[in-house]
């Protein structure tokens, strides 16, 4: 089974430099580009046989684009594939932050049984996560190419969850539409990432 992970094209809600979590915000003109550039680029490589979204709309968007290019007509969307919920911290610009709130933030990341405030903990994230990667491997063929479309924290969430590590990261993991791989290998069962941000990879 392969399973290939793509974050949402660039949103409004980017464009703004907003912190998002699960406020709204539809894709930019640009991020709809995006969208149908990686539809284009995923064509010369895969064949997806099903797609799972997250059903904010930057991601619903642009994983219908994608489908577009594969004849795909039935998206599964759910919730359980969102960003984030940030909480209050949802719609402010990062930059208007203080450096308290920026500590406190980062404190919700490090510490994952820490809730944002009116928000949830990196662990419930990561709870909703782990259920709907069990869905995706229970409910399909051993044979199948299965799409992803989903946020940043939550595909790293993914990862860690599959393979209890990430690559190191810089400010850019997870560009908008940057796809990443997953392959389980029959005989063991154990997943390997083979691709990362766009990029190939042979160890990490």
């Amino acid at each position: 089974m392969k399973v290939v992970l793509i974050r949402h094209g660039q949103s409004e809600g980017n464009l703004a430099q907003v912190i998002q979590g699960q406020k709204d915000y539809p894709l930019s003109k640009k991020g709809a580009e995006q969208a149908q550039k990686a539809g284009q680029e995923l064509k010369e490589t895969y064949h997806f046989d099903r797609i799972y979204s997250s059903n904010l709309q930057r991601a619903a968007k642009t994983a219908e684009i994608i489908a577009s290019y594969f004849n795909i007509t039935e998206i599964t969307f759910t919730e359980k594939l969102s960003e984030l919920n940030f909480g209050s911290f949802q719609g402010r610009k990062s930059l208007e932050l203080t450096d308290e709130e920026k500590a406190y933030l980062n404190s919700c990341w490090e510490n994952t049984t820490k809730h944002y405030p009116g928000g949830e903990t990196v662990e419930e994230l990561s709870t909703r996560v782990k259920e709907v990667f069990s869905e995706i491997t229970n409910s399909n063929a051993e044979n199948s190419t299965i799409l992803v479309v989903s946020h940043r924290r939550t595909l790293f969430c993914f990862l860690k969850q599959i393979l209890g590590t990430v690559p190191i990261v810089t400010d850019e993991w997870f560009k908008n539409c940057s796809v990443n791989e997953l392959i389980r290998d029959k005989s063991t069962g154990k997943w390997q990432l083979i691709r990362f941000d766009n990029k190939y990879l042979k160890d990490f």
